[in-house]
């Protein structure tokens, strides 16, 4: 498992952005989500292996971020050849995901 920074985006609006995918071992890590707008945002978190979030792999759905306010999720198991999905309706929200 690594430790330290997994991945970074800047989120587009209603895109689905991969940030991270757990390639070769298992992960356990944490996610931040900070919405830079001057109004609040909803974002979802999926985690899967296909191309795009099925609809049972939200771990994370319609949360609300409030304007310049951070989202925490913490102790998110991945397997490998897991992906992790993050959307937004508004862009410039920032995501950072971190190995423990």
């Amino acid at each position: 498992m690594q430790i330290g920074k997994l991945g970074t985006a800047n989120l587009a609006a209603n895109s689905d952005t991969i940030v991270y995918s757990a390639n070769a071992t298992e992960q356990t890590c944490v996610v931040f989500l900070t919405n830079r707008n001057a109004s609040d945002t909803t974002v979802n978190v999926a985690i899967g292996t296909g191309t795009s979030p099925a609809a049972k792999n939200y771990i994370a759905f319609a949360n609300v971020i409030p304007a310049n306010g951070t989202l925490k999720l913490t102790d998110i198991a991945m397997s490998v050849n897991e992906k992790m999905f993050v959307r937004s309706d508004l862009a410039d929200v920032s995501v950072r995901v971190n190995g423990l």
